[in-house]
């Protein structure tokens, strides 16, 4: 089965701290909600730019610790968003989505 997110190297990244794990993947989920709305929100003006800024940004973030499919399709969507018509964007938009709903109810507790 394809990870979604390494959680598993967030956890490296924290040194296999429990407390320190836990604000690094509250802040990670955080992060991912608000950069989904900002995504959404670049598809009704259409904003090639801004999507691509904020699939850039939480790429680096779900790139920690050797990422997971949600990095490579955040990436994938970064490149894209320059040249892909917008019905294919918003699909792409919408599969993030689920992905970063997937990765939060993957996070070990």
């Amino acid at each position: 089965m394809t990870q979604v997110f390494n959680w598993d190297g967030l956890n490296a990244a924290a040194d296999g701290d429990a407390e320190l794990f836990g604000r690094l993947g509250e802040a990670f989920v955080e992060s991912a909600r608000e950069t989904v709305a900002q995504l959404q929100a670049a598809l009704a003006p259409f904003e090639r730019q801004a999507l691509g800024r904020a699939a850039h940004k939480l790429a680096g973030a779900a790139g920690l610790g050797g990422g997971g499919l949600l990095a490579r399709r955040l990436r994938s969507l970064e490149l894209a968003a320059s040249t892909e018509a917008a019905p294919r964007l918003a699909e792409r938009v919408a599969e993030i989505g689920r992905l970063v709903a997937q990765a939060e109810q993957e996070r070990p507790t």
